[in-house]
């Protein structure tokens, strides 16, 4: 069973890949304009912010596409466009553990991984690399981050075929809220690696 898991979490990963890289032309589209405002504000970015900043908004993007846009397959020489999921609104919170038993005993134990683990792995870095990239950040800031976006997703679900899920919130959430945890270890364990990923002042000369 390890390997249908791993080609189902493999098949979601390819689908992210064109959002993440569009994702990441924007970003270095927008690098000159980024870096003058900083400037003016007596401020210059660094490597690691630039890297840091990147991942952050490819995987942002991917998940924005991976969760709200149909899914696009070129077949028989035609662009196929597929909606994800099933219909419906879930308003009861925790029904995922009762759908992961029942389907892991008609032998799909996949379901688990993808919509329990998977659903909280995708919003970590919402909270794990604003807590690196900025000196602000804070744990209230991330579960509102991870709240807000996956809100919005899904509401904008609701008149699609994939479906609106209270668990899809508090997973999602919980998942943004571990990554600003993730992020605060690593600064614990490593100070420099945070420091190397924010803007550091510029010493003017007057």
């Amino acid at each position: 069973m390890v390997e249908p898991k791993m080609r189902q979490t493999i098949d979601y990963l390819i689908r992210m890949v064109p959002a993440a890289l569009v994702g990441l032309g924007g970003c270095l589209a927008a690098f000159p304009l980024r870096a003058r405002r900083l400037r003016r504000r007596g401020l210059a970015t660094t490597a690691g912010h630039e890297v840091a900043l990147a991942l952050l908004v490819m995987l942002t993007a991917g998940l924005l596409w991976l969760t709200v846009l149909p899914e696009l397959r070129w077949e028989d020489g035609r662009l196929l466009v597929r909606q994800m999921g099933v219909n419906g609104v879930n308003l009861r919170p925790f029904v995922i553990f009762h759908q992961s038993r029942v389907l892991a005993q008609r032998g799909n134990s996949a379901y688990f991984l993808i919509n329990f683990w998977g659903n909280i792995a995708l919003f970590m870095p919402l909270g794990f690399f604003p807590a690196l990239l900025w000196r602000r950040g804070r744990w209230w800031k991330a579960l509102l981050t991870g709240a807000g976006l996956s809100l919005a997703i899904e509401l904008c679900q609701l008149p699609t075929a994939r479906g609106t899920d209270i668990d899809d919130l508090w997973l999602n959430t919980l998942g943004a809220v571990l990554g600003y945890l993730l992020a605060w270890l690593v600064q614990r364990a490593w100070p420099g690696l945070g420091e190397q990923c924010k803007v550091r002042e510029v010493s003017s000369w007057t």
